[in-house]
């Protein structure tokens, strides 16, 4: 299991601040839980402080993991990370062919908390997702290439 973890909080400019990564947890019973306090998704660099909401599906030999993200100073957007054995993972966060709306769509700031389906019928990958504000307006769904 892939879980967002809670690092520590922090007063940044006066503003409360939550650093999350992802870390792995294996449990044979799925009671009782071996939590590798390594972090599998961190942060790109010091701006980052969130990499939370974890989707992972396994393909082709490939464990693929599609995640949220985002910098101090921005909006959460929809990263990815592949990893030949589920723990040890390597950010591509550029290979995510995804939408970018105008500021004034309702995902234009923010695209969230993405979750991955793999569809029989077309044979389609979809990305389900929230926008603006945690996904006040809804939810959205693209094909992923």
């Amino acid at each position: 299991m892939w879980y967002t973890y809670i690092n520590k909080w922090e007063i940044i400019d006066g503003i409360v601040r939550h650093f999350y990564n992802i870390r792995y947890a294996e449990s044979d019973d799925g009671i009782h839980w071996r939590r590798n306090l390594a972090t599998a998704v961190g942060f790109a660099d010091e701006s980052e402080n969130v990499v939370a909401k974890p989707c992972v599906l396994f393909e082709n030999g490939i464990y693929k993991m599609w995640y949220s993200y985002r910098r101090l100073d921005s909006k959460y957007t929809i990263g990815y990370a592949e990893s030949p054995d589920g723990i040890q993972w390597t950010r591509k966060d550029d290979r995510i062919r995804f939408p970018k709306n105008s500021s004034d769509a309702w995902d234009g700031d923010m695209q969230e908390y993405p979750f991955i389906h793999d569809f029989e019928e077309g044979g389609s990958r979809k990305c389900f997702y929230n926008g603006n504000d945690y996904g006040r307006t809804g939810i959205g769904v693209v094909d992923l290439i």
